[in-house]
């Protein structure tokens, strides 16, 4: 009788269950022809809204199509209770922009970063606006921070859309140095000069621009490009600057010596510079390439690093290693970044080269600097939630700069008279 009872009610269950799946709408994704009707989820239909809109680019916003496409999502969005209608727009704008704003989808907010300075471990927020800084210096008692922060709002495809300015903080005082859509990647202090390298954007493209000070600048180069490091030679006192250009269809990566552009790819590679570093008249670039084949798209990428102009050490393998950071002491040379395993393995997570040799981290290191024999790299370290926490490590060992409960990345280590300085956002 028992056993009877168990069954009929275990039948019960699943009959609800089986009732309640065929009432219950489901998610799904729209189809190439428009917006399905049941995708209810704001970040779904954020991507969908990307990458429709990054489809049309180009095409005349007058076409009936396009027009019927857009206005399906707008309608869609209007449906949406408010929390929802933030969460959707603030996620279209982190795709836009970058890793600038998280969801928090448990709570339906949406939480903008903040720049942040950390001395010893002690953060020091650089604004109360939304922000990033990316670039940490630091010359006798001043303090030199570098990145962007939010300056207006605009009318997008979808919306208002953030405007962010080239931001320059010193010793917490902040300074706007760029007009609307730049930023500054890295920033360097050599004498009374501050060279900030980054990018503007002009006629619609974003062109690699060097500021000195915080009033002047340079434009690098009139094509798509970006400056990502900036560096000196102080005995000589060239400037160089690492990024890229973009040329027949494929990414060069350059070095700009004093505003002279030199390629380090040829025709038949397609690359970007990261980092420069100047040790003893020798300039490194760090960097990576890969073998590009027109029409056919390219190979794998590898970690690079030219030494005066010329290939000296690469990491290449059936990973996607990436590179974010060089740094050369007593002729060693010091690479910071990740490594990818694209089969889906476990050899995955951060890297420190050193003179080619991995060593093996949990996290992603994103600068590296080297004071007498200790090593400090800053980045990040995904808690067991996949949050991002910014971290700083010591000889390999890292230590937590956020408590976890939001996204947030240390992007730049500076050591200077004992003390250990680390920019990113909070």
């Amino acid at each position: 009788m028992i056993k009877k009872r168990l069954l009929f009610k275990l039948i019960g269950i699943i009959l609800i269950a089986v009732i309640a799946a065929a009432c219950t709408p489901k998610k799904t994704e729209p189809d190439a022809a428009g917006i399905s009707e049941n995708v209810n989820d704001p970040i779904i239909l954020a991507h969908w809204a990307f990458s429709l809109i990054m489809q049309l680019e180009g095409r005349d916003d007058k076409d009936p199509a396009v027009a019927a496409e857009l206005t399906a999502i707008e309608e869609r969005i209007r449906t949406f209770s408010e929390p929802n209608q933030q969460i959707y727009y603030a996620e279209l704008e982190r795709l836009y922009i970058g890793d600038v704003t998280d969801i928090d989808e448990s709570a339906d907010v949406d939480i903008p970063h903040f720049a942040a300075l950390w001395v010893n471990g002690t953060m020091q927020p650089l604004s109360n606006d939304r922000s990033v800084a990316h670039s940490v210096y630091v010359s006798g008692s001043d303090v030199y921070a570098a990145g962007r922060v939010l300056t207006g709002w605009r009318d997008g495809p979808m919306g208002l859309v953030p405007v962010y300015s080239a931001a320059l903080w010193i010793n917490g005082v902040q300074n706007i140095i760029g007009a609307e859509n730049s930023e500054v990647l890295s920033v360097y202090v050599s004498g009374s000069n501050i060279y900030s390298a980054g990018y503007q954007t002009r006629n619609g493209i974003t062109v690699a621009t060097l500021w000195i000070g915080t009033e002047a600048s340079q434009i690098l180069s009139n094509q798509e490009s970006k400056a990502n490091f900036v560096s000196v030679d102080e005995n000589s006192r060239e400037v160089y600057a690492a990024g890229y250009e973009k040329a027949a269809g494929k990414n060069d990566a350059i070095i700009w010596i004093d505003g002279v552009k030199q390629n380090l790819t040829d025709g038949n590679y397609q690359g970007e510079a990261v980092s420069v570093f100047v040790s003893n008249g020798d300039v490194y670039v760090l960097g990576s390439m890969a073998e590009f084949h027109p029409g056919d798209g390219y190979g794998f990428f590898e970690v690079t690093v030219w030494k005066n102009g010329l290939v000296q050490e690469g990491v290449k393998r059936d990973f996607y290693p990436g590179a974010s950071s060089i740094f050369v002491s007593d002729g060693n040379v010091y690479v910071a970044g990740y490594d990818y395993d694209m089969h889906g393995g476990s050899d995955d997570g951060g890297r420190l080269w050193v003179n080619g040799t991995p060593q093996k981290f949990t996290g992603q290191p994103l600068s590296v600097f080297v004071s007498g024999s200790d090593v400090y790299m800053a980045g990040h370290i995904s808690n067991d939630q996949h949050i991002e926490v910014a971290a700083l490590w010591k000889n390999g060992i890292a230590q937590n700069l956020t408590d976890g409960t939001r996204n947030a990345k240390a992007q730049s280590v500076f050591v200077y008279g004992g003390n250990v300085y680390a920019a990113g956002y909070r």
